[in-house]
């Protein structure tokens, strides 16, 4: 039985670009000082890391190499995953000095032995003119004002674990959590369970799997990182539109995006390969289509002539849950028995061309709107 998947149309011929990954920035660290207390985030925050790259299109965020750090042992975990490659890890530094934390090091040189040590690839470092270190004390001074250019600079979604409630951490999730979904990882205590408590309603009442909620609670739950990631940034109002679009058509397509692309709560995927007719869906385009709230067809001539565009129209009208909305370039019907099927079509008359900038920017705005009243 064919899915009666809500479906609208429009035309535009205008241009812009760029592909987008989910940048994870890690929080947090040891709560505790007992032997038990430090394995236990140390094999958890691995856990994380490992978590966090087993899906394709995610970068990790951090500021601090001690091995104290959520950052740093998360980073261990990552490592060990195929997302270990140069770039994929962004470090937020401040301007020199030692690391304040009684090594003796640079904070530089920290992250030159966590590198080298765990064979990471080349990470992208930023340093921070603003932050700059001057004294012990000035230390944690300069480590927020570095977290909080992450944040602001590089950051999508939060993952918090343990930190202690008067350091960095609890001042940047106050800072973070009205403009930033953050995942919180209770069991270590800490700053990241006390963002947990003061979230847990909300998740219970938006979540469809509570056991994702009791996730949070458990070391274990750290496996289910990434789709807790993505249900968080769903509850916070973020979303995947996956873009989808014959080659051809790369100049209207540049203008969606660059439409979507200037509310910060989007997230969207744009295969921009040539893929030759013959080819399959690589994996990385199931994964994203697999993962979108809403996918958006650029319907024409050269879409309904395309095996691959067929292909993943096909796919995300029969993922449950996903939105399809079908943007219309030109008068090509629909040729396809998919399409044909759905009910709620009519070509002729329901949907018109949209033949001006102001109907193409109703249409977006209504495709918003529809994903705003959607439940995670």
């Amino acid at each position: 039985m064919v899915s009666k998947t809500p479906l609208c149309f429009f035309q535009n011929n205008t241009a812009m670009t760029d592909n987008q990954v989910t940048r994870i920035f890690v929080v947090g660290g040891l709560t505790g000082q007992s032997n038990e207390d430090i394995t236990a985030m140390q094999r958890a925050c691995e856990l994380l890391g490992e978590s966090i790259g087993s899906k394709p299109g995610h970068q990790i965020v951090v500021c601090s190499a001690h091995p104290s750090s959520a950052d740093a042992n998360v980073i261990k975990g990552f490592a060990r995953t195929s997302q270990n490659q140069p770039g994929n890890v962004i470090v937020h530094l401040p301007l020199e000095g030692r690391s304040g934390l009684g090594s003796g090091e640079s904070i530089r040189e920290q992250w030159d032995v966590l590198i080298r040590d765990n064979n990471l690839a080349e990470p992208k470092f930023r340093e921070s003119s603003e932050a700059r270190v001057t004294s012990t004390n000035g230390f944690s001074n300069a480590f927020l004002l570095c977290q909080i250019r992450a944040l602001k600079e590089n950051t999508d979604v939060i993952v918090a674990v343990g930190g202690k409630r008067e350091a960095s951490a609890a001042q940047l999730l106050a800072i973070a959590r009205d403009n930033y979904p953050i995942v919180p990882f209770a069991f270590l205590g800490g700053a990241s369970e006390q963002e947990y408590l003061r979230q847990q309603s909300m998740l219970r009442s938006s979540f469809r799997d509570l056991g994702l909620v009791d996730a949070l609670e458990s070391p274990t739950g750290v496996c289910r990182a990434t789709e807790l990631v993505e249900k968080i940034r769903h509850a916070h109002g973020h979303y995947r539109v996956f873009l989808s679009y014959p080659w051809k058509r790369s100049q209207e397509a540049d203008y969606i995006e660059a439409f979507l692309r200037r509310d910060p709560k989007i997230t969207l995927f744009r295969d921009e390969k040539d893929i030759d007719s013959g080819q399959p869906i690589s994996d990385r385009i199931l994964t994203n289509l697999k993962d979108c709230d809403a996918f958006l067809a650029l319907w024409c001539a050269e879409y309904a002539a395309s095996p691959h565009c067929y292909d993943e129209l096909h796919k995300a009208i029969e993922q449950k849950g996903c939105l399809v909305y079908i943007l219309r370039l030109d008068d090509t019907r629909p040729v396809w028995p998919t399409l044909r099927g759905q009910g709620s079509l009519d070509w002729k008359d329901k949907w018109e061309l949209a033949t001006s900038r102001k109907k193409v920017t109703a249409r977006l705005t209504e495709l918003l709107q529809m994903l705003r009243v959607r439940r995670v």
